[in-house]
């Protein structure tokens, strides 16, 4: 029986599996489009059943690597997006892999008596499905470890052969049993050799073959520009790059965006970046393998560029000529808008969220009675927007929750007895707190409406010279990392570090008081 042929290896646990195996599953959607299982089915001339393709594409089950494989060479027509397609489907399903491995040996220790012994594992090394008749019966059992018979391994980096071609066919290792070291240590070289010279045929070179020969059942297709699949995880393949580089003038880094001189969240001081989200964000990249300053690099990102960044990535840091960010962490509130995306700003997704605020507004004190917020002819108490005075200057931050929330106000309730003064970025929205409103130069406001958590840090820089409203307003707002849509392998990297660091938070945002909450839950990573 072919490794294609078996049944694939249905998950231990909850039904969908590990956070690796759901991020696998989610990229392999993307790779499928719109195509049924059945149309999967009909499309290999070996191919597990539908019901397997169904088990696969939703999480309950690990892809075989030669149906990975086969996947991916009959979808990408491209040889060099092929190379890509498939290094990143061997990092999620190595990922995958790992965790099932990690969760089926902890439930058989669970189950394992005092003095019981493992049986040793052994693996069904199966050729490939022949062409021409050729003789497939024979089946070979090794012990683990395995490696790829030197004969079969390819010469070269060269293009695959055509249909036509001769050669050995690769080995696939079938995916039942608990032992799943060598099968990992497999995934990488046995996708490399699927795709180099050599004379080795891919699935996709069999299915062309099959259709030039007039194969009863096989038309002749080719991907639909609808269902083509999704870019490359090119923020995952930078953190991997990352990882392995040397220190050194012009080194790849790793790049992560912030919000410039966020006040005791992210600013730079003395040409280092310091704040909050700084001290977190260091923990999770060192939870992620980049323990060294010299791999990463901080970027102060705009409010309304994060997500035209993440798009750019990183590509390997300013010294690199890169211009965009691999990631985003800095007061970014999680939200279905942005993870849909619009006609300007590109789709995001999210890990986290790590921390809870809510929409408040800052106002000047008065000095005299540090209960009341000043303006220019009033004193007042201030808990709510309903308490501010008719024809106050509010600022908000374009591209932020207070501007959105303003804006649903208005549709909601028409003309708003106070005027909305946006403005680029939190700094000048405070620059212009201090002017107050100025009605000759119209460059003053008397609040800044924004997340509780940014106004803490404004409030506790300027000595409390600021008060800010008791009462919060609109949603609150779930703080997560956020990553290009594309990122799945990346995400699933981060949830993983930000789980293992989740008790530094309380350290990290200490400074912020009750202005924030650590979130309970990281509930945008059970899709990871």
């Amino acid at each position: 029986m072919h490794d294609e042929d078996r049944p694939t290896h249905r998950l231990s646990g909850n039904l969908h599996g590990t956070y690796e195996a759901k991020a696998l599953a989610q990229w392999l959607r993307e790779l499928v489009g719109d195509r049924s299982t059945h149309m999967l089915h009909d499309a290999f001339p070996y191919s597990p059943g539908e019901s397997q393709w169904s088990d696969i594409l939703s999480g309950r089950k690990l892809i075989s690597i030669t149906q990975l494989t086969g996947l991916v060479n009959y979808l990408v027509p491209d040889q060099t997006l092929r190379r890509a397609y498939l290094h990143d489907g061997a990092q999620l399903m190595e990922a995958a892999e790992r965790a099932e491995a990690a969760r089926r040996a902890a439930r058989s220790k669970s189950r394992t008596a005092p003095g019981n012994t493992v049986p040793t594992v052994r693996r069904r090394v199966v050729p490939a499905p022949p062409t021409d008749g050729a003789d497939n019966n024979s089946e070979t059992a090794e012990e683990e470890p395995l490696a790829v018979p030197e004969g079969n391994k390819p010469q070269d980096h060269g293009a695959a052969p055509s249909a036509g071609g001769t050669g050995t066919s690769p080995a696939a290792v079938q995916p039942g049993g608990h032992g799943r070291g060598p099968r990992i240590a497999l995934i990488g070289t046995a996708c490399l050799a699927l795709l180099t010279g050599g004379g080795w045929l891919t699935w996709n070179h069999l299915h062309e073959a099959r259709q030039t020969a007039g194969a009863p059942g096989v038309a002749p297709t080719s991907p639909s520009p609808s269902a083509s699949p999704s870019p490359e995880d090119t923020a995952f393949a930078a953190l991997e790059k990352a990882k392995r580089g040397k220190k050194g003038k012009g080194n790849f880094k790793f790049v992560v965006g912030v919000k410039r001189s966020q006040k005791k969240l992210s600013e730079k001081v003395g040409g280092e970046w310091v704040g909050a989200e700084i001290d977190y964000a260091v923990k999770v990249l060192e939870a992620m393998g980049l323990a060294e300053d010299w791999q990463y690099e901080f970027k102060g990102v705009a409010t309304d560029d994060r997500e035209k960044e993440l798009a750019e990535g990183g590509g390997g840091g300013e010294e690199m000529g890169g211009k965009g960010v691999d990631m985003f962490i800095g007061t970014y509130g999680i939200s279905d808008g942005r993870k849909k995306g619009s006609a300007k700003k590109p789709a995001v997704i999210f890990a986290g969220p790590y921390l809870e605020t809510d929409q408040r507004i800052m106002m000047r004190k008065n000095p005299n009675k540090p209960e009341e917020a000043l303006f220019d002819d009033d004193s007042r108490v201030v808990n709510d927007l309903t308490d501010l005075p008719d024809g106050a200057r509010v600022c908000v931050v374009s591209g932020s929750t207070a501007e959105l929330h303003v804006n649903e106000l208005s549709e909601e309730k028409g003309e708003l007895p106070y005027e909305i003064i946006p403005r680029s970025d939190y700094n000048i929205c405070v620059a212009d707190l201090d002017k107050g409103k100025d009605p000759e130069s119209r460059s003053g406001v008397d609040a800044v409406m924004t997340d509780a958590a940014i106004l803490r840090g404004f409030q506790v820089d300027r000595n409390w010279k600021y008060i800010i409203s008791a009462d919060d307003f609109g949603k609150s707002e779930e703080y997560g990392i956020d990553l290009s849509k594309n990122s799945l392998a990346l995400k699933s990297a981060v949830c993983k570090a930000m789980e293992e660091v989740r008790e530094y938070r309380s350290t990290a945002y200490s400074t912020l008081g009750k202005s924030v909450t650590i979130s309970p839950k990281m509930w945008a990573c059970a899709d990871a």
